[in-house]
């Protein structure tokens, strides 16, 4: 099984995948099931998010509170913004304020997501279309999140941004890497077109690069981060294959295995 978790180091308790088998992963999968035990994305003010934000520190096992909250926000934009990339690449988008968001969170890790939702058709224009997938996604979420994080712990705005930018690219990324040869985000062009579009809207493009990599006569879209997620500074010292703190040749080696263990686990 192909357990593609770039966007965070693994733990003793992981986040769920991004790819399973050579499909997207869970968080890409649209859910409106049962929401027993889940909590709204609008209640989580900044007591609540204190309180995961704990939870995160103590399954890391550190003390630092700005890297426990940036982790958080690391996981929690990959799964709102990953449906949201899936459906727009489809030509659909997904309604994502705090209030159509709910996620089940248990021992600091984000176990589903569900909407409150369907997508909907866009009309049309891909600027407008944009603009309507990321006022809800980014303006009306992720966004709110960062700043109620920011009002109870001290980090920077360019880190919290930064996973922002990561989970938007990540998300096209995959999609990428898993969609079919007659689907046209399987061109990595296209892809990383499309990733930059929608990051250059937020002015986030300085956060992350997307870049194609050629791997076994075919081209791949990677992610370079150009902000750290600061993982690196919890007791496990592990750096992300997209980690700017790594040389370009290094990350350039983690995405050519990436990719090469993926095409292996999709035949």
């Amino acid at each position: 099984m192909t357990r593609d978790a770039s966007l965070l180091p693994l733990t003793a308790r992981t986040p769920s995948p991004l790819i399973v088998d050579g499909r997207p992963g869970p968080r890409f999968l649209l859910s409106a099931g049962h929401t027993a035990g889940m909590t709204r994305c609008s209640n989580l003010d900044p007591e609540a998010l204190n309180h995961l934000v704990d939870a995160v520190a103590a399954l890391r096992g550190t003390s630092n509170r700005p890297v426990a909250a940036s982790l958080w926000m690391s996981q929690c934009a990959s799964w709102i913004a990953s449906p949201a990339v899936a459906q727009r690449l489809h030509d659909q988008i997904l309604r994502a304020p705090l209030s159509a968001v709910r996620l089940r969170v248990y021992g600091g890790v984000i176990e589903a997501a569900t909407f409150s939702e369907p997508p909907y058709a866009g009309v049309g224009d891909i600027a407008a279309d944009d603009e309507a997938m990321l006022t809800d996604l980014i303006d009306r979420n992720l966004s709110v999140l960062a700043s109620r994080l920011r009002t109870q712990i001290r980090i920077s705005s360019r880190t919290l941004s930064g996973n922002i930018a990561a989970a938007i690219a990540t998300g096209t990324r995959v999609m990428s890497w898993c969609a079919t040869p007659d689907d046209q985000v399987a061109d990595a062009s296209f892809a990383a077109a499309f990733a930059l579009r929608l990051l250059r809207r937020r002015n986030l493009d300085h956060l992350c690069d997307v870049d194609i990599q050629t791997v076994e006569d075919r081209s791949w879209l990677v992610v370079q981060r150009r902000s750290c997620c600061l993982a690196y500074r919890t007791p496990a010292a592990s750096y992300c294959a997209t980690c700017p703190l790594i040389s370009r040749s290094d990350r350039t080696d983690r995405h050519r295995r990436m990719i090469l263990d993926h095409i292996q686990e999709s035949r």
